[in-house]
């Protein structure tokens, strides 16, 4: 008598959480107020400011509008809903002013 056994290999983040990126309307306004307007804008500027973003103390969805204060929530909202959320802390000035693309070129 011969037994299989079959063996799922599922990893700690579970099966089936990461998503694909999920269509957007409208950026939020955060995001308007740095003049991204598009998807590939706002990539684009993710692979600009992407050296630090783990060290970052303020973050942001551009397509969801939520705001995040620790790297691990970011980066959590990113593998599950397949946004690019951008490190926030890179465009606030002391006084809450938003400053433009300071990473993009």
């Amino acid at each position: 008598m011969s037994h299989s056994v079959v063996i799922g290999a599922v990893g700690l983040r579970g099966a089936g959480e990461r998503y694909m990126p999920a269509p957007f309307y409208e950026l939020s306004e955060k995001a308007r107020a740095l003049g991204l307007q598009t998807r590939a804008d706002v990539e684009m500027e993710y692979a600009a400011a992407k050296f630090g973003w783990s060290k970052g103390t303020e973050y942001h969805c551009p397509f969801c509008g939520k705001d995040f204060i620790s790297r691990s929530g970011a980066r959590k909202h990113m593998r599950t809903q397949g946004c690019v959320v951008l490190r926030w802390d890179y465009y606030e000035g002391k006084n809450g002013d938003t400053n433009q693309h300071r990473y993009r070129t």
